[in-house]
């Protein structure tokens, strides 16, 4: 017997091409106790598809999931905190996007006001008599910056981030060495 048909079926069927009447075919050929070879490896899918088709809901279904659905709007609404904060956020919803544009307005403005009024020749000026010198030695300071840029150049190192030496670049191109 040629099931060519029922092959092409099972074919459009798992491109969600069929039919329901096709699909409906396609349960009943395969509750067959007999099968072609090349088609006994989806009887289980039509077989499981046929019980789940079955499957009824208890009478009274409605009943409880209308009773359920009464219970959760008596609890809102009976609820003052769930109210004020429903009423609260239909009060203030309008102004949500104007309190945005305000603050970018304001963002914007101050930016440009600040781009706008410096002057090219403005250099900033530091306090230098806040800062002191916090070692007494040059030694050790000298000595606490190197370990520092060494941790620093090994944490580089570690993550794989490429980071030139410019002192060796500026001391060839010089042909000086730093004391």
């Amino acid at each position: 017997m040629d099931y060519k048909y029922i092959e092409n079926l099972v074919e459009r069927y798992f491109d969600c091409k069929t039919t329901l009447i096709e699909e409906q075919i396609l349960r009943s050929f395969f509750m067959q106790d007999e099968l072609p070879e090349n088609l006994v490896q989806y009887k289980p899918l039509f077989e499981t598809l046929n019980q789940e088709s079955r499957v009824e809901l208890p009478d009274d279904f409605d009943n409880k999931v209308m009773a359920e659905i009464s219970n959760l709007e008596l609890q809102q609404k009976t609820s003052p905190f769930t109210r004020k904060l429903s009423n609260i956020n239909l009060t203030l919803k309008p102004f949500y996007k104007a309190v945005a544009s305000v603050a970018l307005i304001i963002t914007v403005g101050m930016s440009a006001s600040e781009y706008f009024n410096s002057k090219e020749g403005d250099t900033v000026e530091y306090n230098y008599a806040k800062y002191h010198d916090t070692y007494s030695d040059p030694q050790v300071a000298y000595s606490q910056v190197s370990s520092a840029l060494n941790d620093l150049s090994k944490a580089f190192k570690s993550n794989n981030i490429g980071v030139t030496d410019t002192t060796t670049i500026s001391e060839a191109a010089t042909g000086k060495q730093l004391q």
